[in-house]
């Protein structure tokens, strides 16, 4: 009970400052993710929205940590699902409300009357100055290198039934015979993470970034060049953290099977390191986007970007039967997403949709069967 009074809470802090920190991802002129000409990035009706978002957040935190603690009395595993799922609805409902504000009073007001728009393609930036991050992944695989090689060697001292699944106090609630792949499973998987985070630093260097109207083609290609290599250095240290987290539990469970705190502790400490480069990526990350966006009266050449948001359902979800891309830059948060107006994209989301159920599924029946 005691671990899960530290966990949950901690991994809630984590998402919470990713969701606190969104806003600041976007360019000014797409607050929460609605299109906005230059000239009216300062709107007071944009910084009500944004003080609101972070409010209806900020409760909806405070809401989870107190469920959490009312249910690790009463069931570990409640408590540690229930409260963050709860978070991550409540939260997307704040963002939900807090930019229907500014989608309101642009259309009431409109604001892109009389407004010049032109759309920009993508900027092609060379692939060959596009880094990958080659460092990361080598010491990646090096860390579970070292654990493979620590787990070879007391392999024949293990017992012949080992661990394969923890509680959230740090301590095995479930056990299998001794092999292979129960043995350096987690370490398979942690193999093949790491090679998939690799892979998408190479989409990284191709995937399409659209241009702002209102910015200059040189302001353009720095910020397309910008956030490449940010998206490279998040991937390079995730797969790296990743990889620490995976060998430290492998090793923590053949070295010290019957430790709490130990586990406990390493948790607690990656969930720490992972808010710190996810901070360090944010802050780099706010930088760039706004690189190039004229502030309101500077002059940017008479044009602004066109005002889209129809194709954003709820300003998450892209839909455009008339874009020939499949995957284009997300309106809210960094990455792509699929166009679900396009056969592909339906496709892609759909087999998305289908893993992330199965996983669910299968931890719902190992939990069952424990």
């Amino acid at each position: 009970m005691t671990a899960v009074l530290i966990i949950v809470p901690s991994a809630l802090v984590v998402i919470a400052a990713v969701m606190l920190l969104l806003p600041a991802l976007m360019p000014p002129t797409l607050p929460l993710g609605v299109s906005v000409p230059v000239e009216r990035q300062a709107e007071p009706v944009i910084r009500t929205a944004l003080k609101r978002y972070r409010l209806l957040v900020g409760v909806a935190w405070l809401v989870a940590v107190i469920l959490a603690v009312a249910l690790a009395a009463v069931s570990p595993l409640t408590a540690s699902l229930v409260p963050i799922l709860l978070f991550v609805v409540a939260a997307s409902v704040a963002y939900i409300i807090a930019r229907q504000m500014i989608v309101r009073t642009k259309h009431d007001e409109q604001w892109y009357k009389d407004v010049p728009v032109r759309l920009v393609g993508s900027v092609t930036v060379d692939p060959v100055h596009t880094s990958v991050p080659a460092g990361w992944f080598a010491a990646s695989l090096l860390l579970l290198a070292i654990a493979t090689a620590i787990g070879v060697g007391v392999y024949d001292n293990l017992p012949q039934q080992v661990p394969v699944h923890w509680g959230l106090a740090g301590v095995a609630d479930r056990f299998d015979v001794k092999n292979v792949g129960n043995v350096f499973g987690p370490l398979i998987v942690g193999v093949i993470v790491t090679l998939v985070l690799f892979a998408l630093s190479f989409v990284n260097r191709v995937a399409p970034i659209r241009a702002a109207a209102s910015a200059s083609a040189a302001d353009n290609e720095l910020r397309a060049r910008a956030k490449r290599a940010g998206l490279a250095t998040l991937l390079g240290r995730m797969m790296f953290v990743i990889a620490l987290a995976i060998s430290w539990l492998s090793v923590a469970s053949w070295l010290l099977p019957d430790a709490r705190w130990p586990v406990t502790i390493g948790t607690i400490a990656l969930l720490v390191l992972i808010l710190l480069v996810l901070v360090a990526f944010l802050v780099r990350w706010r930088r760039i986007v706004a690189q190039g966006i004229p502030k309101p009266g500077a002059e940017h050449g008479g044009v602004d970007s066109p005002d889209d948001d129809r194709f954003w359902k709820a300003g998450i979800f892209y839909v455009n039967r008339d874009d020939p891309a499949i995957m284009v830059q997300r309106r809210f948060g960094v990455g792509w997403t699929m166009n679900l107006g396009h056969p592909a994209g339906v496709a892609i989301g759909v087999a998305l949709v289908a893993v992330i159920v199965g996983v669910v599924a299968f931890t719902i029946v190992s939990n069952g069967k424990a």
